[in-house]
């Protein structure tokens, strides 16, 4: 019965409910309890972006399209009025008809349509590699200087990302090694604190050059993948995010020891790592209804680290750090030390 008096409740009712429930869960539990509206069609402009220019600029949309909603198609356009001039390229695969992609065809975008490969690696990582590099290459092929990485079920909000790719040179690095040229801009969405190598592989803006060299590593070509009881063991599986970075890692440590402390060293020498909030990122996937979906404002190891603790890293002692949080089964979301 309730089901159907929702489902027959026009929008402007069900947003007056949502805010009455809203309302009385932050009254009522231990929790407050907050909403955001992101607009499904961009109809105009944002402001901010009059004088921004993107010339210079690759956005690199990887991964499956999304039709419900036709949510890939509109933040397609979302980008094409907000940031100017902007090369978009969108890595996909050949799955799709001609008259699937006509929408995206009109748009005066680069379309990859990739074959997929015979094994997708665990938790599909293949998939991703495959069409984050050739749309980096493309991106390099046209002498695009730089590139920005997100997803087909992600859309950024934030339009004034020339601030952001401008700050990269406030944050130079020191030339430990020749590696990177520059450092990366990656966000806090994902970026675990805990987990070895646990840097996010869904946002990140670069120097095309040196996102080339980041994502530029072998397919997983496992037949068999051991269990991960343990952060620790999950990151020496190198399963997701884990087995981008550790062979990233591996072009700068002659051995990786899956350590909190080599990790942050990695963190703080070649990423700046930005809190999500700073691009009002929106991912149509998984917990759709909470905004922030690993935040419980407890000490747990799915914490992700914020920009403030990143700034923190460089006058932080990483050679005293609890190494054996690590160790902590995988399954266990709080851990009260």
């Amino acid at each position: 019965m309730t089901i159907w008096v929702i489902n027959n409740l026009n929008n402007d009712l069900l947003l007056k409910l949502l805010r009455i429930i809203i309302r009385k869960l932050s009254i009522n539990s231990d929790y407050y309890v907050t909403y955001i509206e992101r607009p499904k069609k961009i109809e105009r402009p944002n402001l901010k972006t009059v004088n921004n220019e993107f010339s210079d600029v690759a956005l690199i949309i990887q991964g499956p399209i999304i039709f419900e909603d036709n949510f890939t198609l509109n933040s397609v356009i979302h980008y094409k009025k907000n940031y100017r001039n902007i090369n978009i390229i969108l890595a996909t695969w050949k799955d799709y008809s001609q008259g699937e992609l006509n929408d995206f065809d009109s748009l005066d975008i680069d379309i990859l349509k990739l074959e997929k490969p015979l094994k997708y690696g665990k938790q599909n990582i293949n998939l991703q590699i495959i069409t984050t590099l050739n749309g980096i290459k493309l991106a390099d092929k046209k002498g695009i200087k730089f590139s920005i990485k997100t997803r087909t079920d992600q859309r950024i909000f934030n339009t004034n990302l020339r601030a952001l790719i401008n700050s990269i040179d406030l944050f130079p690095m020191e030339k430990l090694h020749k590696v990177l040229e520059n450092r990366i801009i990656v966000t806090s969405m994902s970026t675990l604190k805990y987990r070895p190598y646990g840097i996010t592989d869904m946002f990140m803006i670069g120097y095309t050059q040196d996102l080339l060299t980041y994502w530029n590593i072998p397919l997983d070509s496992r037949q068999l993948f051991p269990k991960s009881e343990t952060v620790k063991e999950y990151a020496i599986n190198r399963f997701a995010e884990t087995y981008i970075m550790s062979h990233f890692a591996e072009k700068i440590f002659a051995v990786l020891d899956y350590s909190l402390k080599q990790t942050w060293e990695l963190y703080r020498d070649y990423f700046i790592i930005i809190d999500k909030h700073t691009i009002d990122i929106f991912w149509f996937k998984y917990s759709i209804e909470k905004e922030n979906r690993l935040d419980n404002y407890i000490f747990n190891i799915f914490n992700e680290m914020s920009f403030i603790e990143w700034l923190e890293l460089k006058n932080k002692d990483l050679n005293n750090l609890d190494e054996h949080i690590l160790n902590f089964p995988i399954n266990i979301s709080k851990y009260v030390p």
